[in-house]
């Protein structure tokens, strides 16, 4: 019987603990719920800073406020403090620093509060000051850090092209003067095998930090072609040959190797290339032979290498 007893007393406890605490969030919603007046800080971040300047200094970062306001606001502003945007499109010049009015800021603050919010005073520090940094603008160019490896026997057609291949940089011309061109992010391709194109951010380093680029990022694209090879036979020309000297190079004609497009590599022909040796290399007691040097390839196929770098000779005078 006892044991039943106590039961039933700690249930009557719980009931009357649940009650309790819904009675106090009720009165807690309550009260949340009425008007007071109270004093809170609100925290200022500017916007809209003129074309032409950058934003170095305010005279605040945050204003304190006398506010009329619902409980429940207030008990919000102690979790999250209200942010306030003050537009800087209104910012009038001084004599020696830009400012903006307490009565016009006092209006923006004003317009972005709610209905149920009524501002009733403010920092007796009126006026707000601002020290802006003149911006200047600069064209230079891009340059592309994108690494590229090619699955064999495949090859670029042509270069890699950027999009845009320059970019407007503006800032404080001390930050200005120290650029030359802007780089992109390093990238891998591996193991390509088509044409591609992507997006790559351009890098903008730390010291900058009041400079801003016309576009974060390019276009890096290009074509890839799988190629093939031929080789072609090409006559040796002596050059600076005395008049009455004859020479007679062994062989005569030299393979050269060529990489390209296969209907590129179709239309070959000997007089596209020049294969060269200087008759003036030659020394007294040296070995007979010259070295030979490809002074001329067709420009539309990708590259030329000789399979013989030197050539036995014989002279006749």
């Amino acid at each position: 019987m006892k044991n039943r007893a106590n039961g039933w007393n700690n249930r009557k406890v719980k009931v009357f603990s649940f009650f309790l605490a819904c009675s106090a969030l009720l009165w807690f919603i309550s009260n949340l719920s009425e008007t007071y007046v109270g004093n809170t800080t609100f925290k200022l971040v500017y916007t809209n800073v003129p074309d032409s300047l950058s934003l170095a200094h305010a005279s605040k970062d945050k204003i304190d406020v006398q506010l009329r306001a619902r409980g429940f606001q207030f008990f919000g502003f102690s979790f999250s403090p209200k942010t306030i945007n003050i537009d800087l499109s209104q910012v009038k010049k001084g004599r020696d620093k830009y400012f903006i009015p307490e009565y016009v800021y006092k209006n923006q603050i004003e317009r972005k509060l709610p209905l149920t919010m009524t501002l009733l005073n403010m920092d007796s520090r009126d006026t707000l000051f601002f020290e802006f940094n003149k911006l200047y603008t600069k064209l230079v160019p891009v340059f592309s850090k994108v690494k590229i490896d090619l699955e064999q026997n495949y090859l670029l057609d042509g270069k890699l092209t950027i999009s845009p291949d320059s970019v407007t940089v503006k800032g404080p011309s001390r930050e200005l003067d120290t650029i030359t061109g802007v780089w992109t992010e390093p990238r891998e391709l591996d193991a390509v095998n088509a044409d591609f194109s992507i997006l790559v951010p351009l890098h903008k380093f730390k010291a900058l930090k009041n400079t801003t680029f016309s576009s974060d990022s390019v276009g890096i694209s290009a074509k890839i072609y799988r190629f093939s090879e031929k080789i072609i036979q090409v006559p040796v020309t002596v050059l600076n040959l005395p008049k009455d000297v004859e020479i007679k190079t062994f062989p005569d004609k030299v393979p050269v190797l060529c990489r390209g497009k296969l209907e590129q590599l179709k239309n070959l022909n000997p007089i596209d290339f020049r294969l060269v040796a200087n008759y003036d290399s030659i020394t007294e007691g040296g070995d007979a032979t010259l070295n030979l040097v490809l002074k001329k390839i067709p420009n539309n196929i990708q590259s030329a290498v000789p399979l013989e770098m030197k050539v036995e000779y014989i002279l006749k005078k």
